[in-house]
């Protein structure tokens, strides 16, 4: 560890077994892994956080594999995981793996010890000891570990594959030669990575957990002597009951004969057929899996299962090994006087993995969406384990759902350098309302993760009208995966600021709400604060007709500057689709629809159905200052409508306000075509759909 630094190292004592078992930390956690040249990530290193549950999503071919390939190669559980292929090895656009004479890569994970910080010192920190290193005083000590290959040209296409793994014991980015030491086979052993790949051929993975890890725990099974007394028994009377049948007698006769003209010696003379196996270490060898349907019910091994079967089983089966290890490990830890005793599987936790990750793709492959949360249930589970970490991959919305936004990574390929980036999901500072409000949001709309475009809106008919008027303008909103993202108008500069994270475009259409409470002109201020918020240029947001900007004063009065004055804010708000924002004006995109196609929304009332509009001009008054209140709000006066607008206002209140929104837009557009026709939209939507489909396809602007 270096030295003249001081840590937190603390030796006061080992946990006890239930204090072992019910902490939610590891005992040590990969922190950062680091690529360096590796596949699609090129020579500039990219850094990747984890947490306990890290989930790491993107389209297609965009590099999420290489990340649990990067763990494999680390410490993989078979030798062809571990093993550096040339394929692994980065190769700009355009070039061949030959056209130079060698090439690097890196993979590098740094490690923390969470038990440290309880004052514990468990299996962990021992085997780690020599390795540690610090980064500041009184910091927490943390090791690194990092895999180096080199590709060298050969006279074959593969060439020459070398590789070497070690610890760095220095935070130095390129440290002393004395700083780096040899990582041995046994050190390397003490962790594992499960690799569950996508295109997965369950029955080989069984295969390979029975001969790693299922077998590790039957070699450790400590068998009373009446088994093998009994296996030893059993086998002699089936041999003597095949020896006595007559058909093995000639086969043993002749063998004998044939043998004996051939080998004259004292050993090994008589050649004997042997139907049963005696010892329990072969028996062990040869075990599978079988499954019956009762206690004593018909047996079925595990080549009948179905692929997805398999594939839940193999899950099952993981987890059971890891737990059982784990509570093997615990019941020694937590009573270390008793480690002599015997016990049902005599496991030493010195040779225990001190830390296990599950590298797991896709998991929704192979499986029906209602299983993936109970695949999820147990990798969250095995996740808050000590001594475990997950790392799964997913392009599945159902999944992400099911995660936490900030234990997402999402990787995303830059075409122009052919090279993946990665980056951690933006999210509000924890506590705040808006925090709370963008975490249920994305977990509520998961497919704007892995969206080409994302439409942010107000609420539920924004999600029915704008994929229809879409696709009237030859625009598939679903084929051009834009996801449509109702949220009520609320924190827009969060999801601003996470989609430009992502690297997502977007675009936004709000309400005006004019005349109601925070609408209008505060609504105009609202936008301008948030893009501001979000990082636009004052300057520009602020920007008013002869180039000028508008000082704070005015900008701070803004929400009441005169609503009447239509073309003032009818400039602001054309201005404000400069930043991808379009209004629903004056009200809102239900109003805007009944204007736009007043007939087809009230025929969906029905013959003789609607609004009863008093005609008696004494009770007309009363009756539309009651609508007026509902639509607009008790202190609005309703001045900045024409009348025509105002006429349907007992139209908009029947239709939006006493019934579901979304079933009088899906109504209307089922009586009418045109009102989910593009020539017949409003002008604002034509402007949105317009730049949506300019932002999908910019080459196809003009056509």
């Amino acid at each position: 560890m270096a030295e003249g630094i001081p840590c937190r190292l603390s030796r006061s004592g080992s946990a006890s077994a239930s204090q072992f078992a019910s902490r939610l930390d590891p005992l040590m956690r990969i922190e950062t892994l680091k690529l360096e040249n590796f596949r699609c990530y090129g020579p500039e290193t990219t850094c990747i956080h984890l947490v306990n549950l890290t989930t790491v999503i993107g389209a297609n071919g965009s590099g999420k594999t290489a990340v649990l390939l990067a763990l494999a190669r680390l410490f993989g559980i078979t030798s062809d995981e571990r093993r550096i292929v040339p394929e692994d090895f980065h190769v700009p656009p355009g070039e061949e793996l030959s056209a130079v004479p060698e090439r690097r890569l890196a993979i590098e994970l740094r490690a923390s010890f969470p038990e440290l910080d309880r004052g514990e010192l468990t299996l962990a920190v021992p085997e780690c000891f020599q390795q540690m290193a610090v980064d500041e005083p009184d910091g927490g000590p943390f090791c690194r570990i990092r895999l180096e290959a080199t590709w060298t040209r050969g006279l074959g296409q593969a060439g020459f594959v070398e590789e070497r793994i070690s610890w760095i014991c220095s935070d130095a980015e390129v440290p002393a030669q004395e700083d780096v030491r040899p990582m041995r086979p046994h050190e390397r052993a003490r962790f594992q990575v499960i690799y569950v790949p996508a295109a997965r051929d369950p029955s080989r993975q069984l295969r390979n957990v029975r001969g790693t890890l299922l077998a590790r725990l039957l070699n450790a099974v400590q068998w009373s002597e009446s088994p093998a007394e009994a296996i030893g028994g059993a086998a002699e009377a089936i041999e003597n009951l095949f020896g006595k049948e007559r058909g093995i007698e000639l086969i043993h006769e002749h063998l004998e004969k044939n043998w004996l003209g051939l080998h004259d010696g004292e050993h090994y003379r008589r050649p004997r057929l042997r139907f049963a196996i005696s010892r329990i270490e072969e028996i062990l060898r040869n075990a599978e899996m079988a499954f019956g349907t009762s206690e004593v019910g018909d047996k079925h091994d595990a080549g009948r299962l179905s692929d997805g079967l398999r594939s839940l089983f193999y899950f099952a089966l993981v987890g059971s090994i890891f737990d059982i290890e784990q509570a093997a490990v615990t019941a020694v830890l937590g009573d270390p006087a008793a480690a002599g005793e015997t016990r049902p599987l005599a496991l030493d936790p010195h040779l225990a993995p001190i830390l296990t990750v599950f590298a797991i793709e896709e998991p929704e492959n192979h499986l029906s969406p209602h299983f993936l949360g109970r695949i999820m249930a147990l990798l969250q589970r095995i996740a808050t384990l000590p001594g475990a970490q997950v790392v799964l991959t997913s392009h599945s919305a159902s999944i992400v759902g099911r995660v936490e936004p900030t234990d997402i990574r999402h990787v995303f390929f830059q075409k122009d350098r052919g090279l993946t980036a990665i980056r951690s999901i933006q999210m509000p500072e924890a506590g705040d309302e808006a925090f709370k409000f963008v975490r249920e949001a994305v977990r509520s709309y998961p497919e704007l993760y892995f969206a080409r475009f994302v439409v942010l809106c107000e609420g539920d008919s924004e999600e029915i009208l704008i994929p229809r008027l879409a696709q009237s303008h030859a625009l598939d909103i679903d084929r051009s995966f834009v996801c449509v993202v109702p949220l009520g108008g609320r924190h827009v500069n969060h999801f601003w600021r996470l989609l430009q994270s992502l690297c997502i475009p977007y675009i936004t259409l709000l309400d005006l709400d004019r005349e109601r409470d925070g609408g209008g002109w505060g609504r105009v201020k609202y936008v301008c604060k948030q893009l501001i918020a979000a990082g636009f240029d004052r300057d520009k947001v602020l920007e008013i007709e002869d180039g000028t900007t508008l000082d704070d004063d005015d900008f701070d009065g803004m929400h009441t500057w005169d609503v009447t004055d239509h073309e003032l804010m009818g400039g602001w708000i054309r201005a404000l689709e400069d930043f991808d924002v379009f209004f629903s004006s004056p009200l809102d995109i239900d109003f805007l629809m009944l204007e736009a196609h007043p007939e087809a929304y009230k025929s969906v009332a029905g013959e003789g159905m609607g609004p009863r509009v008093p005609s008696d001009e004494a009770k007309l008054g009363a009756y539309m200052a009651d609508v007026r209140a509902a639509v607009l709000g008790e202190s609005a006066s309703g001045e900045t409508y024409s009348t025509n607008q105002e006429a349907l206002f007992p139209w908009y209140r029947y239709l939006f306000l006493n019934k579901g929104k979304p079933t009088t837009h899906l109504a209307a557009l089922i009586s009418s075509v045109d009102v989910g026709g593009y020539d017949e939209a409003p002008a604002v939507l034509q402007r949105l759909v317009d730049r949506i489909k300019v932002a999908l396809d910019p080459s196809g602007a003009e056509r």
